[in-house]
């Protein structure tokens, strides 16, 4: 029988550093120079991608995901939208707080290589131990329980967010705070692959496509536009806390690749429900007809609604980096810990606001339009939701320019540290917190993907409330083995 043929992840990825290094020349020469990039711009890019590759190549011996998460970030939203830029030099989320130029992007792309370096320094100072706690066998969950508050979960959300009858209300409000469908289906692809010996059979896997098949639905028709890659993010994350390595085969590569083709697609189908759920939602106080919706759409054409460019303006977070740095003295205002102090205070008790603030990122807008912070009612007015800050351009606001530079590497040290010492009894709670540490550092929120470190906390608050309220439904019911060197598997084994 045939062996299937796996590929480290790490070895794609060093592949696709060393493409993207080969693209950054080809297309500055097949375009030359325009008003965000030049010579400079492609040379600090493609020094970026050799410092992923060479740290990929320390990591591969250190097992360390947080090394390869961070340099798949760093290629996809960074290094490609040089790319991008090169070949189409538009911009929406560069330009907020005046007109930048080339040197503005080489600024941003310099500070990024020197932080980066010193964040993946920190990141492998640490080897990763591996949990180590031992299960003979893990007994079945109330399957049919956790599938309901999934459902329940997602249905709320569909009464908060695409109804007039219950949109905006206060408690289903606080409820999605606790158990937004994202949390919940967190909670959910732990347990499933976990258990993974009963989950492979035939009623567990029908179980996870209709979850994943109805959180795509809800989320899409929601106008969430990051519904496929939170979903391969949270699953690739699971695996490096299982498994250690991740491997891809050419079957598994392709199917990636064809959902991430179709993530494009439901990108602009998610925009334009976006747009049409605040029209008659929110102005018209309309019932929406989604089948209508979707024929419209359709007739309009696909991908129509924002076009590619504007699509790859939006992944492209090295334009927020670039704006939130040059704008640093501006957004010094709110991206400070007295500020975010308050705003934390504020965000997680419900009904109370004693310093009547919005969290960080939501007042990006204000101070870029009218250059004060708005309280609760002025933001309510003007019904905006937040916008990006970027985790090096935080750092660099909070530590005064270069002076964060060493910072990163306490950060990275940190990261790694807390990640390793976690090993708790309950096989499900050890990767459930192993998993929250990893999209932590890389997810929608967390430290690289930044929307304030007060927007972190909230949702971190609220995430520790979820897993104490859940814990009687996901708590995992074992029986342990006598501690012999015959019968001690780790649970990385037990759930291969």
């Amino acid at each position: 029988m045939k062996q299937k043929i796996k590929v480290d992840l790490n070895i794609l990825t060093r592949t696709f550093a060393t493409i993207l290094i080969i693209t950054l020349f080809f297309v500055y020469l097949l375009k030359g120079e325009n008003i965000y990039v030049d010579l400079y711009t492609v040379a600090l890019a493609a020094c970026i991608s050799l410092l992923t590759i060479v740290f990929l190549v320390i990591e591969k011996r250190r097992e360390n995901p947080f090394v390869i998460l961070l340099s798949l970030y760093v290629l996809l939203f960074y290094v490609f939208r040089v790319i991008t830029l090169n070949i189409e030099p538009y911009t929406r989320g560069m330009n907020f707080v005046g007109e930048r130029t080339v040197n503005d992007v080489n600024s941003t792309l310099l500070f990024i290589l020197f932080s980066l370096f010193f964040l993946f320094m920190g990141l492998v100072t640490i080897k990763i131990k591996k949990i180590k706690t031992s299960y003979s066998k893990l007994r079945e969950g109330n399957y049919s329980a956790i599938f309901m508050f999934v459902m329940l979960s997602f249905l709320v959300s569909y009464l908060f967010e695409l109804t007039s009858m219950f949109g905006g209300n206060k408690f289903l409000s606080y409820y999605l705070s606790i158990f937004h469908p994202a949390v919940v289906l967190l909670f959910f692809l732990v347990f499933y692959y976990v258990n993974k010996q009963k989950a492979y059979s035939k009623n567990m896997i029908v179980l996870l496509l209709v979850v994943l098949l109805s959180y795509v639905l809800l989320t899409t028709l929601a106008g969430g536009r990051k519904t496929l890659l939170s979903i391969i993010m949270n699953i690739t994350v699971i695996f490096f806390v299982i498994k250690s390595r991740v491997y891809l085969s050419l079957r598994m590569f392709f199917i990636v690749i064809f959902f991430g083709g179709v993530a494009f697609v439901l990108y602009d189908i998610s925009t334009f429900f976006r747009w049409m759920k605040y029209e008659q939602l929110i102005i018209l106080n309309e019932s929406l007809d989604f089948s209508s919706l979707f024929l419209t759409y359709l007739d309009k054409g696909l991908m129509q609604t924002e076009g590619f460019a504007k699509i790859f303006d939006r992944i492209g977070f090295l334009d927020y980096e670039v704006d939130s740095m040059a704008g640093a003295d501006l957004y010094g205002k709110v991206i400070n810990p007295l500020y975010y102090l308050k705003s934390i205070i504020d965000n997680i008790i419900p009904g109370f606001s004693y310093f009547d603030v919005v969290r960080a990122s939501q007042t990006k807008f204000f101070l870029q339009e009218f250059g004060y912070v708005p309280n609760n009612e002025e933001f309510r007015e003007l019904n905006y939701n937040s916008q990006y800050i970027g985790g090096f351009s935080e750092m660099y606001t909070l530590f005064k320019g270069y002076f964060s530079i060493p910072i990163f590497y306490l950060v990275g040290l940190l990261f790694t540290y807390c990640y390793s010492v976690i090993n708790l009894r309950d096989p499900y709670y050890a990767v459930l917190l192993r998993v929250l540490i990893l999209l932590s550092f890389v997810g929608g929120a967390g430290f690289l993907e930044s929307f304030g470190f007060d927007w972190h906390v909230i949702k971190l608050f609220f995430m520790l409330i979820a897993i104490i309220l859940t814990y009687p439904l996901f708590r995992s019911r074992y029986r342990e083995e006598h501690k012999t060197s015959s019968n001690i598997n780790p649970v990385l084994n037990i759930i291969e």
